[in-house]
């Protein structure tokens, strides 16, 4: 079924169904008024559709939140406007308009994130990861890697699904930069390399830089291991194991895509964009890297429609 058919129980587990119709009439009508950057509201709101479709979502940048403030800020209910319109004109592929979770959660953060924007005060962090550990992790949380005569080992039979991951990440992360460089002075670059080197050091930067506050007295490494999660309030998973470093470090996780797909990867990431945060096609790392977001000529700004573009 649509999304207009099903308008009136958009939130099938909420007993407001004049809220659910109005949710739904929010979406589709901010999108109209202010030519968001989106397919139809329908599209945007249907869980089916085309594999075009699908990547055509993924290839949105994100939201000039405050152009887009200052379109809505003088609306009826304006914040509630600004974050659904937000949230699905490039909505991730967890974002699911029929969670009633959701809703709630979008409900509680409309005021505090309109008065963040208002003030100038909303920060954004972009977290990255070398493009060889990133295949190898998104192989895992996908479930592509199996038993092999090698010992684990992502199966052939993936081999179309990672090239549109890695055509994926370069339209991400070109997405990424830009929005940072947009927001300079309130943005961060969080590289995974950092955190497993000194997460603590990484973790008192961000504080200083835009002056957080540290709930606890004291920060500890968990003796138990957190694992992936599709969105920040679901239910946390655990394993008693606690993560192991070295994995990284020493790079064991080339043993999990044979040489034919780390080819792949190779071909198919940007990786003058990847320069951009200190990685290199050969697996290093710069350690002294730093994020520069003053200068604004080196903004990427590649040709990134071939990327967006499904695998064949």
């Amino acid at each position: 079924m649509g999304a207009r058919d099903s308008a009136l129980t958009f939130f099938p587990d909420s007993s407001d169904q004049r809220l659910n119709r109005d949710f739904y009439q929010t979406v589709r009508g901010a999108q109209d008024r202010h030519q968001l950057p989106s397919h139809s509201a329908d599209d945007q709101l249907s869980q089916r559709g085309s594999a075009d479709a699908r990547a055509g979502r993924q290839a949105l940048p994100p939201v000039a939140l405050d152009e887009l403030w200052q379109k809505l800020r003088n609306e009826p209910d304006a914040a509630w406007k600004l974050v659904t319109s937000a949230t699905f004109a490039a909505r991730a592929s967890s974002t699911d308009p029929k969670d009633p979770r959701q809703f709630t959660h979008l409900r509680a953060k409309a005021d505090p994130i309109a008065a963040a924007i208002e003030s100038g005060s909303l920060v954004f962090a972009l977290s990255t990861k070398h493009p060889f550990p990133w295949a190898a992790s998104l192989a895992k949380f996908h479930g592509w890697i199996g038993p092999s005569p090698d010992g684990l080992r992502m199966h052939p039979s993936f081999t179309g699904q990672l090239i549109e991951a890695c055509r994926k990440h370069t339209v991400r992360h070109h997405h990424g930069l830009n929005h940072a460089m947009r927001y300079r002075s309130r943005s961060a670059v969080v590289r995974h390399e950092d955190l497993l080197a000194d997460q603590f050091s990484v973790l008192r930067t961000l504080a200083r830089r835009f002056g957080l506050e540290q709930a606890a007295a004291e920060l500890k490494a968990l003796p138990i291991r957190v694992l992936p999660a599709h969105w920040d309030l679901a239910q946390p998973r655990f394993r008693e194991v606690a993560f192991d470093p070295e994995f990284y470090e020493k790079q064991e996780y080339i043993s999990r895509l044979s040489a034919d797909q780390w080819d792949i990867v190779k071909r198919e990431i940007d990786w003058n964009l990847m320069s951009r945060f200190g990685y290199a096609v050969d697996g290093s790392t710069a350690s002294d890297w730093t994020f520069s977001s003053q200068d604004e000529e080196k903004v990427y700004s590649g040709d990134v429609s071939a990327a967006s573009r499904p695998a064949e």
